[in-house]
């Protein structure tokens, strides 16, 4: 009776632990994986109207977008839209899921 509980338990922790394992490489496949940061590789955004941020990463100077300017996209890699704008993500097929939504690209549009 005690070794038919302790071998329930241990198929328990197996398939606890394949799961963990499972949803762990999922989650690393999923993630963006940026180089470290080397400023001197950074192309110079010029001279930018509407201020500057960072891109994806976190380490090269860009520029906002503007009004109609393309944005959005996976981890905003089209651009982030300056702040008095709000990035509108263009429509994606019907029934579509949050992940599409995350990958779409959209405009830089003024909202009232």
């Amino acid at each position: 009776m005690i070794s038919v509980i302790i071998q329930g338990q241990i198929i328990n922790m197996r398939a606890t632990f394949c799961i963990v394992v499972c949803f762990g490489l999922v989650m690393s496949c999923l993630a963006l994986d940026c180089p470290d940061c080397d400023i001197k590789a950074c192309r110079n955004p010029g001279l930018c109207r509407l201020g500057k941020t960072t891109d994806v990463c976190g380490c090269c100077p860009v520029c906002y977008k503007g009004v109609g300017d393309e944005c959005g996209g996976p981890w905003n890699v089209f651009g982030v839209c300056a702040h008095h704008l709000s990035c509108v993500r263009l429509p994606g097929p019907k029934g579509r899921d949050p992940i599409t939504e995350f990958n779409n690209k959209g405009r830089c549009l003024a909202l009232p």
